[in-house]
């Protein structure tokens, strides 16, 4: 069985082949369909690290994030009092 990371590699050997060999770190090769072992050229996309994060992160609570809310309840409901 092929790893997940192995296929990642695979998918960024095979863009790289076909557009340049210099592809930024920075640039990320997303599969469209979320399935790591299925690297069609048609399922590939490049995309920004910063926006394939967002990508997958739409909706999910970041933790730091929800600690920083509730840490600004409670210290409003302290001064309530």
């Amino acid at each position: 069985m092929v790893s997940e990371a192995y296929s990642r590699r695979l998918a960024r050997q095979k863009i790289k082949a076909l557009t340049t060999p210099d592809l930024p770190r920075e640039i990320i090769v997303h599969h469209r369909d979320e399935n790591p072992l299925n690297n069609d050229l048609d399922n590939l996309q490049l995309m920004e690290n910063s926006k394939h994060l967002s990508h997958h992160n739409k909706g999910k609570l970041r933790p730091n994030r929800t600690l920083e809310t509730l840490d600004k309840i409670i210290r409003g409901w302290n001064t309530s009092f």
